[in-house]
């Protein structure tokens, strides 16, 4: 699990399991959930003050940057998370 420095009480987790595939599929995925959450804590679109974990299922080795940042945004929506501007 990988964790992402603190910013406003913010902390991030990420697991991606084996079966998602080989070390360069889940090292790829990895860079793809750290780059769209990055780009949401800089749009202030994170709730602040709480510990997120985010396990990668397999299907998503498939998709490409923005796919995985529209399901990230419909994820975190979906659990009250996502701030509305």
């Amino acid at each position: 699990m990988v964790y992402a420095p603190s910013r406003n009480g913010l902390r991030i987790g990420l697991s991606v399991r084996k079966s998602v595939g080989g070390a360069v599929v889940r090292n790829r995925v990895k860079r793809l959930l750290r780059e769209n959450l990055r780009a949401l804590i800089a749009q202030n679109l994170l709730e602040s003050n709480f510990n997120y974990i985010v396990i990668a299922r397999e299907n998503l080795a498939r998709l490409r940057f923005a796919e995985i940042g529209a399901e990230l945004r419909v994820v975190l929506a979906r659990a009250g998370k996502l701030k509305t501007r």
